[in-house]
């Protein structure tokens, strides 16, 4: 029976849907996983995709607009999610920012206002935790 409202409460969630909008930059180096997490999220974002922390660096640097939320995978070839997140803050200080690895380890993040989210996740999980920092105000309007 619990499993029968869990399905419906996350069906209803995912017919609520956001209602924030913003720009996403979504950085996963398995294609599979960045097409399901862009398609997820694409009916309430502008998601700008990125298969590499490099790539991602570019596309941060060539996007003239706000852009909202990094989510971005830890464990990728090259570039890790934590060294393309403090490159990418420092460009983008007021960007709110989640890691997410399947690699269940600890994971400490360099820092408090980042998030974490352990895949695999419940696409609700997601959302909630996307709209959850999407309404928060930005840092530098908090930080007068």
């Amino acid at each position: 029976m619990a499993g029968r409202a869990d399905r419906q409460s996350e069906t209803q969630l995912l017919r609520r849907r956001s209602a924030y909008k913003g720009t996403l930059l979504l950085v996963d180096d398995d294609p599979a996983i960045l097409k399901l997490l862009a398609d997820l999220l694409a009916d309430d974002l502008c998601v700008v995709t990125a298969d590499s922390g490099e790539r991602a660096l570019e596309q941060s640097r060539s996007f003239s607009g706000q852009i909202d939320l990094l989510l971005t995978d830890i464990t990728m070839p090259n570039m890790n999610g934590i060294d393309l997140t403090t490159q990418i803050t420092a460009q983008r200080p007021e960007i709110k920012v989640i890691l997410m690895s399947g690699f269940h380890g600890h994971h400490v993040l360099p820092n408090p206002t980042w998030h974490y989210i352990p895949k695999p996740f419940r696409p609700s999980q997601l959302i909630t935790l996307v709209n959850g920092l999407l309404a928060l105000p930005d840092s530098k309007s908090t930080a007068a």
